[in-house]
């Protein structure tokens, strides 16, 4: 891992392997929720911070530098901290929810495919997402 940060790929642009991707909502690079293919919560990016799955819950992920190389080193989170993400999370979810499939940028399909698919997935979310018991699940 680079000890400097960058800005994230640019999923719609560079996703090849993601034959259906798309956008509509672009809140910079800060907050990103990742999922896994069972709709759980498996990586987050909340206020400047890391989060990262671990046994179901959400933890801190604290960047430290040992020997030239960043690591990341796992903290705990209060429960009024993993209940804001969520919130914030769900206030997304809805907005995302009441887009016109006309507005949507998609790369390699329509919009209406798009926008159909992406219902299914929130849907699959649901209100109160699951978080994986790992990151890479």
């Amino acid at each position: 891992m680079a000890i400097e940060e960058h800005d994230r790929e640019d999923l719609l642009r560079d996703g090849r392997a993601m034959p259906l991707r798309g956008e509509s909502l672009y809140c910079g690079a800060d907050p990103v929720y990742q999922f896994n293919a069972d709709g759980e919560l498996r990586r987050v990016f909340f206020h400047g911070q890391r989060y990262s799955a671990e046994n179901g819950r959400l933890v801190l992920l604290e960047r430290a530098a040992k020997g030239g190389r960043v690591q990341f080193c796992s903290q705990p989170i209060n429960e009024e901290l993993h209940a804001g993400i969520f919130s914030d999370l769900k206030t997304w979810l809805a907005k995302i929810s009441e887009q016109h499939p006309d507005q949507w940028t998609v790369a390699d399909a329509n919009g209406e495919c798009f926008s159909s698919q992406l219902q299914s997935a929130i849907q699959k979310t649901g209100a109160q997402p699951k978080v994986a018991a790992q990151p890479n699940q």
